[in-house]
């Protein structure tokens, strides 16, 4: 979603629904929320993260998948 695509541009630690789409874009930088991983157990999860380098994961991401010039590139190939 565009929303998730914002919030990984201004170096936000996401919470994302569990899916195939999603799961590209969290890589040590938020959490899948799904059954087996409900909000609940996430919260509990955020007070014992580093969310200083979760931020930069965001970041990085959004760098290497977001940015105009890779994405344009990509379906000018």
């Amino acid at each position: 979603s565009v929303t998730m695509q914002h919030s990984l541009c201004c170096r936000c630690v996401v919470i994302l629904d569990d899916t195939p789409a999603h799961e590209i874009y969290v890589r040590g930088n938020g959490w899948l929320i799904s059954s087996n991983n409900p909000l609940e157990q996430i919260f509990l999860s955020v007070s014992e993260a580093d969310l200083k380098v979760m931020s930069k994961k965001s970041h990085r991401i959004a760098k290497d998948m977001l940015d105009y010039r890779i994405l344009a590139n990509r379906v000018l190939r």
